[in-house]
């Protein structure tokens, strides 16, 4: 939906697998329990609930509308129950006017300003990804927004179809006049001569307008407004976002390359800067390479060093400590606390991280197995 929604979506785990085939015409209330609204738009308000037969928290959407609008809505469950793909929201269980989703926890909305250029990619990838599904099945969005791609677990899925274009036959519902979708972001197509024109170019439009608000955190106003994004996106925004269809990437799959270029040239990009700081990998010694290697194996954010001393064969720990204390130095590592403020442990720092984007394939000569202590009948009485 496209208010400020926390909504749900959620790809194909085990909690999508064990779903039962949707129940059509019961109300959802003898089944959830309504805990908070987490937005609404279009008609439609979406709610946390509580599924009571399995304890599950899940997203409810429901129309609020009768009619035209309320066929709409069915088609858009029509159609979400006809696709099948991990970056496409699922539903688990729908009625007559509702139907249940995977709760996300958040969208692109929300989560953009705190991600990384590389976190800012995956989602654009997967976000394609789902489209092009729906195009396989000749289904065109023509509202993608940031609040329509959600994440879910370790995934991005685009959600609601609710203004979603089917084949000319198929639809059931009239055919759409004038305008719809959400200003700034719909293509110049949609905009001059109607929701009609819409179909995978102009979502290919749309979705380059979210590439330059996840970007620059500004939210376009119309689509002939141009907004300065970071020189290393520029040629793969000013191509998602050409006035003329024909100079449009013509598919999302073309896409996907030129997003693996933008990655390619920021690795460049932070290589450049890494040396320019006086910080280049080959600054790092082996003993802090094997050091960081090993705590990567075992976690991306935090850890206890207690733990991970205790894998290694006795010889090898005090080299291990070492490395920790250059690390330390390096500003590789630092303490963690708990909620107490009580110190928990350590954990890799953002110079780390920035590092390990740029460098993170020095390690793969490092990784070690870690071996665990075989059982014993020693006592450990030495006599």
């Amino acid at each position: 939906m496209d208010g400020q929604s926390k909504s749900a979506s959620i790809p194909l785990t085990s909690q999508h697998e064990a779903a039962r085939e949707p129940e059509s015409g019961f109300g959802w209330e003898a089944k959830y329990k309504r805990l908070e609204s987490l937005g609404s738009g279009g008609g439609a308000e979406v709610f946390e609930v509580i599924d009571q037969r399995t304890g599950e928290h899940v997203a409810l959407k429901v129309s609020k509308w009768s009619g035209e609008d309320l066929r709409r809505f069915r088609r858009e469950v029509e159609i979400l129950r006809n696709l099948h793909h991990e970056n496409v929201i699922p539903i688990l269980d729908d009625g007559d006017n509702w139907y249940t989703m995977p709760l996300a926890v958040g969208n692109l909305t929300s989560l953009a300003p705190e991600m990384c250029d590389e976190a800012l990619i995956e989602a654009i990838s997967q976000a394609a990804k789902g489209l092009a599904a729906a195009y396989a099945k000749e289904v065109f969005h023509r509202d993608v927004t940031p609040n329509n791609i959600l994440r879910v677990e370790q995934r991005w899925v685009v959600s609601d179809f609710g203004l979603a274009k089917r084949p000319k036959g198929l639809s059931g519902v009239p055919t759409t006049q004038g305008f719809v979708g959400t200003r700034g972001y719909a293509a110049p197509e949609v905009e001059l001569y109607g929701a009609d024109r819409a179909d995978q170019h102009s979502d290919m439009f749309s979705l380059g307008r979210v590439v330059c608000f996840i970007t620059t955190g500004k939210p376009p106003q119309m689509f002939h407004e141009r907004i300065l994004v970071p020189r290393i996106w520029e040629s793969l925004v000013e191509k998602m976002t050409a006035i003329e269809i024909s100079e449009r990437f013509q598919s999302m799959n073309e896409l996907q390359p030129a997003l693996l270029e933008v990655e390619r040239r920021l690795k460049e990009q932070r290589r450049d800067e890494w040396v320019k700081k006086g910080n280049a990998s080959e600054d790092l010694n082996q003993q802090e390479l094997i050091t960081l290697a090993l705590i990567t194996q075992e976690t991306d954010h935090d850890f206890r060093e207690r733990e991970l001393c205790d894998r290694l064969q006795k010889h090898k720990r005090g080299f291990f400590n070492i490395g920790l204390l250059r690390l330390r130095h390096r500003n590789f590592i630092e303490d963690h606390e708990d909620d107490r403020g009580e110190r928990w442990g350590l954990r890799l720092t953002d110079v780390a991280r920035d590092w390990l984007r740029v460098n993170g394939d020095r390690l793969s000569p490092y990784f070690v197995p870690t071996v665990e202590t075989p059982p014993s009948d020693d006592d450990n009485i030495p006599f």
